[in-house]
Protein backbone atom coordinates (compact mmCIF):
# COMPACT_ATOMS: atom_id res chain seq x y z
CA UNK A 1 0.00 0.00 0.00
CA UNK A 2 1.41 3.70 -1.12
CA UNK A 3 0.19 7.24 0.01
CA UNK A 4 0.66 9.60 -2.10
CA UNK A 5 -1.59 13.35 -2.92
CA UNK A 6 -4.16 13.39 -4.66
CA UNK A 7 -2.84 13.94 -8.30
CA UNK A 8 -5.58 14.46 -11.78
CA UNK A 9 -4.47 11.02 -13.04
CA UNK A 10 -6.61 9.46 -10.84
CA UNK A 11 -9.07 12.24 -9.12
CA UNK A 12 -12.06 10.56 -11.52
CA UNK A 13 -11.36 6.85 -9.69
CA UNK A 14 -11.62 9.07 -6.56
CA UNK A 15 -14.87 11.04 -7.26
CA UNK A 16 -16.05 7.58 -8.12
CA UNK A 17 -14.82 5.87 -4.74
CA UNK A 18 -17.04 8.80 -2.65
CA UNK A 19 -19.72 8.96 -4.57
CA UNK A 20 -20.50 5.07 -3.39
CA UNK A 21 -21.56 6.64 -0.14
CA UNK A 22 -22.12 10.54 -0.34
CA UNK A 23 -22.90 11.07 3.15
CA UNK A 24 -19.99 9.66 4.54
CA UNK A 25 -17.86 11.48 2.12
CA UNK A 26 -19.92 14.75 1.37
CA UNK A 27 -17.42 16.67 3.33
CA UNK A 28 -14.52 15.10 0.50
CA UNK A 29 -16.78 16.22 -2.23
CA UNK A 30 -17.50 19.82 -0.84
CA UNK A 31 -13.85 20.41 -0.41
CA UNK A 32 -13.02 18.94 -4.22
CA UNK A 33 -15.24 21.10 -5.33
CA UNK A 34 -15.18 24.59 -3.43
CA UNK A 35 -12.76 24.43 -0.97
CA UNK A 36 -9.63 23.32 -2.88
CA UNK A 37 -7.45 25.23 -1.96
CA UNK A 38 -7.84 25.66 1.49
CA UNK A 39 -7.81 21.60 1.39
CA UNK A 40 -4.76 18.76 1.55
CA UNK A 41 -6.06 15.64 0.01
CA UNK A 42 -4.21 12.55 0.55
CA UNK A 43 -5.20 8.96 -0.94
CA UNK A 44 -4.57 5.68 0.01
CA UNK A 45 -3.80 3.09 -3.03
CA UNK A 46 -3.40 -0.69 -3.15
CA UNK A 47 -2.71 -2.69 -6.35
CA UNK A 48 -3.67 0.59 -8.31
CA UNK A 49 -7.18 0.91 -6.37
CA UNK A 50 -8.26 3.62 -4.08
CA UNK A 51 -8.65 1.82 -0.94
CA UNK A 52 -8.94 5.02 1.39
CA UNK A 53 -8.16 8.66 1.44
CA UNK A 54 -7.68 11.49 3.92
CA UNK A 55 -8.16 15.76 4.21
CA UNK A 56 -6.98 18.12 5.72
CA UNK A 57 -9.44 21.20 5.61
CA UNK A 58 -8.60 24.78 6.82
CA UNK A 59 -5.45 23.58 8.97
CA UNK A 60 -7.48 22.40 11.80
CA UNK A 61 -9.99 19.49 9.93
CA UNK A 62 -9.02 15.91 9.44
CA UNK A 63 -11.82 13.70 7.55
CA UNK A 64 -10.50 9.76 7.13
CA UNK A 65 -12.71 7.54 5.77
CA UNK A 66 -11.58 3.70 3.66
CA UNK A 67 -10.04 0.68 4.44
CA UNK A 68 -9.00 0.03 8.34
CA UNK A 69 -5.84 -0.73 6.99
CA UNK A 70 -5.51 2.19 5.23
CA UNK A 71 -6.01 4.27 8.11
CA UNK A 72 -2.44 4.08 9.86
CA UNK A 73 -0.82 5.01 6.22
CA UNK A 74 -2.70 7.85 5.74
CA UNK A 75 -2.29 9.03 9.47
CA UNK A 76 1.37 8.92 9.14
CA UNK A 77 0.90 11.60 6.34
CA UNK A 78 -0.70 14.17 8.60
CA UNK A 79 0.54 17.41 9.35
CA UNK A 80 -2.01 19.17 12.43
CA UNK A 81 -0.95 18.67 16.03
CA UNK A 82 -4.38 19.66 17.96
CA UNK A 83 -7.16 18.50 14.76
CA UNK A 84 -10.64 18.57 14.35
CA UNK A 85 -10.80 14.91 13.50
CA UNK A 86 -13.92 12.88 11.57
CA UNK A 87 -13.39 9.25 11.18
CA UNK A 88 -15.28 6.38 10.59
CA UNK A 89 -15.89 4.03 14.03
CA UNK A 90 -14.37 1.58 13.07
CA UNK A 91 -10.95 3.90 13.08
CA UNK A 92 -10.96 5.04 16.36
CA UNK A 93 -8.40 2.08 17.57
CA UNK A 94 -5.87 3.32 15.38
CA UNK A 95 -6.42 7.18 15.48
CA UNK A 96 -5.82 6.75 19.56
CA UNK A 97 -1.82 5.56 18.51
CA UNK A 98 -1.89 8.63 16.77
CA UNK A 99 -3.84 11.33 18.83
CA UNK A 100 -5.11 11.73 22.26
CA UNK A 101 -8.53 13.37 22.53
CA UNK A 102 -8.37 16.86 24.26
CA UNK A 103 -11.11 18.47 25.30
CA UNK A 104 -15.03 18.60 25.01
CA UNK A 105 -16.21 20.31 21.74
CA UNK A 106 -19.40 21.63 23.00
CA UNK A 107 -22.68 20.34 25.21
CA UNK A 108 -23.67 17.85 22.62
CA UNK A 109 -20.00 16.51 23.14
CA UNK A 110 -19.96 13.13 26.05
CA UNK A 111 -16.76 13.32 27.16
CA UNK A 112 -14.05 14.46 24.59
CA UNK A 113 -15.60 12.27 21.48
CA UNK A 114 -18.32 13.49 19.88
CA UNK A 115 -20.28 10.61 17.82
CA UNK A 116 -22.87 11.62 14.71
CA UNK A 117 -25.17 8.98 13.37
CA UNK A 118 -25.42 8.86 9.76
CA UNK A 119 -28.97 7.74 9.02
CA UNK A 120 -31.47 6.42 6.42
CA UNK A 121 -35.54 6.56 5.73
CA UNK A 122 -37.41 4.65 3.67
CA UNK A 123 -38.44 7.80 1.09
CA UNK A 124 -42.36 6.18 0.76
CA UNK A 125 -42.83 5.95 4.35
CA UNK A 126 -40.88 9.66 5.57
CA UNK A 127 -44.21 11.71 6.48
CA UNK A 128 -41.87 15.22 8.10
CA UNK A 129 -43.45 17.52 10.60
CA UNK A 130 -42.56 20.92 8.67
CA UNK A 131 -42.64 23.33 11.14
CA UNK A 132 -39.95 25.74 9.38
CA UNK A 133 -40.29 27.35 5.98
CA UNK A 134 -38.02 24.80 3.97
CA UNK A 135 -35.88 24.38 0.65
CA UNK A 136 -34.50 21.95 -0.92
CA UNK A 137 -30.95 22.41 -1.47
CA UNK A 138 -29.71 20.05 -4.17
CA UNK A 139 -26.24 19.98 -6.19
CA UNK A 140 -26.58 23.74 -7.59
CA UNK A 141 -26.79 24.69 -3.60
CA UNK A 142 -23.64 22.72 -2.69
CA UNK A 143 -21.90 26.07 -1.38
CA UNK A 144 -24.94 26.66 0.80
CA UNK A 145 -25.05 23.05 2.40
CA UNK A 146 -21.32 23.99 2.75
CA UNK A 147 -21.99 26.64 4.99
CA UNK A 148 -24.66 25.24 6.83
CA UNK A 149 -22.33 22.23 7.75
CA UNK A 150 -19.53 24.52 8.48
CA UNK A 151 -21.98 26.79 10.87
CA UNK A 152 -22.88 23.46 12.57
CA UNK A 153 -19.51 22.43 13.23
CA UNK A 154 -18.37 25.92 14.02
CA UNK A 155 -21.38 25.66 16.81
CA UNK A 156 -20.62 22.17 17.81
CA UNK A 157 -16.97 23.37 18.93
CA UNK A 158 -17.98 26.82 20.03
CA UNK A 159 -21.14 25.55 21.91
CA UNK A 160 -24.48 27.51 21.29
CA UNK A 161 -24.07 30.48 19.86
CA UNK A 162 -24.75 33.24 22.47
CA UNK A 163 -24.59 36.87 23.27
CA UNK A 164 -21.83 35.36 26.10
CA UNK A 165 -19.90 33.10 24.05
CA UNK A 166 -19.20 35.86 21.34
CA UNK A 167 -18.11 37.61 24.10
CA UNK A 168 -15.81 34.93 25.34
CA UNK A 169 -14.39 34.22 21.60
Amino acid sequence: MRVEPLAPAIEDSFLKFIRRDIISNFFALLDLEIYREETKFWVALENAEISGYMIEHDGRDLNLRGDVKSAAELLNTASLAEPLINIEPRHLPILKTFYEPMRRLGPPTEEKIATLLVMGMDKKHFKPIIMQNPKELGANKLEAVGNLYRSFYEEAEMGPITRENILKA
